[in-house]
Formats: structure tokens, C-alpha cells, sequence
């Protein structure tokens, strides 16, 4: 699995797999797990357990797609019931948008993104 993951990402971003970081689950933390990620050739960084907070790039991204949702929603006109009803769908939309847009770290060639 981790080297179908390292093929997608070298497919989509063009470069290899540098680091995973992940965090405290004790199946990222097994022997076997380890092994394959540096048989890749990879770096596995590991947050302690309830360090959240120290796994930043995916924390910033979960907080991007989340306040995506939001603002969608935000625009929504209907009961709470609707707007709960929504959700999922919603985020859903702000994960497709998240992964599909343009950024820096993809490196598009004229090397702009979206908002500039």
C-alpha cells in the first residue's frame, strides 16, 4: 500500500515521496510499517500521542478544507436541520476543491496560484 501511495504521488506531483507525517495511531507505528516507509526511501515522522498539534501540515490542511466547508455553508439559506442534512456533502466539495486547486508546492509552471 505504501508504495502504490509513493507511485500516486509521484504520478500527480511529479516528485518523490520526502516524508510521511503522521500521527501517534499504533498502526504507523509498527516495526513493518517503518520498514516499508524507509525501503522507499522516505522519512517517517511520528507525533507523540495527543500532539496533534505537532503533525502541522496536516492540521493546516484539515483546517483549510474545514473552513471551506464553512464559508460554503455560510451561503446556504434553510433551517439548521438543512444546513446539518448538507454537511457532509459540503465537505465533501471542500476536499474535491482543496485537491484540485492549483498551489506553489505542485509546482504549475508559470508558478502562480489561484489567488494571485
Amino acid at each position: 500500500a505504501i508504495e502504490r501511495l509513493k507511485d500516486e504521488i509521484k504520478a500527480d506531483v511529479g516528485e518523490d515521496l520526502r516524508a510521511l507525517h503522521l500521527d501517534a495511531d499504533p498502526h504507523f507505528n509498527t516495526q513493518t510499517f517503518r520498514l516499508s516507509v524507509n525501503k522507499l526511501g522516505s522519512q517517517l515522522l511520528i507525533a507523540s500521542g495527543g500532539g496533534h498539534s505537532e503533525v502541522a501540515l496536516s492540521e493546516r490542511a484539515i483546517r483549510t478544507v474545514y473552513s471551506r466547508a464553512l464559508r460554503m455553508l455560510h451561503h446556504i439559506t434553510g433551517t439548521p436541520a438543512d444546513v446539518g442534512r448538507l454537511w457532509a456533502v459540503v465537505m465533501r466539495e471542500a476536499v474535491f476543491i482543496t485537491n484540485n486547486l492549483p498551489t506553489k508546492s505542485v509546482h504549475i509552471p508559470d508558478g502562480t496560484t489561484p489567488s494571485e
